[in-house]
C-alpha cells in the first residue's frame, strides 16, 4: 500500500510526498483507514498480519520531521507499527481510527473469543513521541457474535464515541452509540 500526501499552496493542492507501506496487496485490499493530526499520520489496515496472528490488523504511525506549521524542509517518516496487545484472527484492528489531543483510539469490531465476537476498542496515549497502550474497552453487552462494537470511533473534548452498527441480540437490526469520558 501507499499514501500520497498533498499540501495546499495558494489556490490548489500540490503533491508533497509518497509513503510506501510494506504490506502485501491482500493485506491492503481492505485498509488504508487514515487520520492526520498535529504532524502525525496514522493508517489502519484491518487485514494486516500481526507477529503471531493472521489478519489481526495493525496501525502504522508516521511523524512529520521538520517545520510542520510551514511544511518546509521536512518529511513524514515512519515512527512505529501498532498491533493489538491480544490479537485474534480476523479482529479488524485498525478498521476505525480517531486521533486527537495525544490519544489514539483504534476499533476492532471483530475482536472476541468464539463463539462471541462482539468487538473491542483500544486506547493509546502519545508518550515521548510514541504511542503506548493504555486501555481496552469491550462491548458493554458482550453477548453476541457480530455486534460490531468498535466499527466506528470518534474523539472530541475528552470523550470517546464508539459506534456499533449491528446489535444482533435486539429484536430489530439496530445499532448503538456509546460515550466514554477520559477526563
Amino acid at each position: 500500500g501507499k499514501i500520497e500526501i498533498y499540501k495546499f499552496e495558494g489556490d490548489k493542492f500540490r503533491f508533497f510526498q509518497e509513503i510506501t507501506i510494506g504490506i502485501t496487496t491482500n493485506e491492503a485490499s481492505d485498509g488504508g483507514f487514515v487520520r492526520i493530526h498535529n504532524g502525525y499520520i496514522v493508517v489502519g489496515y484491518k487485514n494486516q498480519d500481526s507477529e503471531s496472528t493472521e489478519d489481526a490488523g495493525s496501525v502504522f504511525v508516521y511523524r512529520f520531521e521538520g517545520d510542520y506549521k510551514n511544511f518546509s524542509k521536512g518529511r513524514f517518516r515512519f515512527l512505529q507499527k501498532i498491533e493489538p496487545p491480544d490479537p485474534v484472527k480476523d479482529e479488524n484492528f485498525g478498521n476505525s481510527l480517531a486521533f486527537k489531543d495525544g490519544y489514539l483510539v483504534v476499533g476492532a469490531y471483530g475482536h472476541g473469543a468464539s463463539p462471541k465476537i462482539p468487538g473491542s476498542v483500544y486506547i493509546y496515549r502519545l508518550d515521548n513521541k510514541r504511542f503506548r497502550f493504555g486501555q481496552k474497552i469491550e462491548s458493554p453487552d458482550n453477548k453476541y457474535d457480530g455486534d460490531t462494537f468498535g466499527e466506528s470511533v470518534a474523539i472530541h473534548d475528552g470523550r470517546i464515541l464508539i459506534g456499533q452498527t449491528s446489535d444482533v441480540g435486539s429484536l430489530a437490526t439496530t445499532g448503538n452509540a456509546y460515550i466514554y469520558s477520559y477526563y
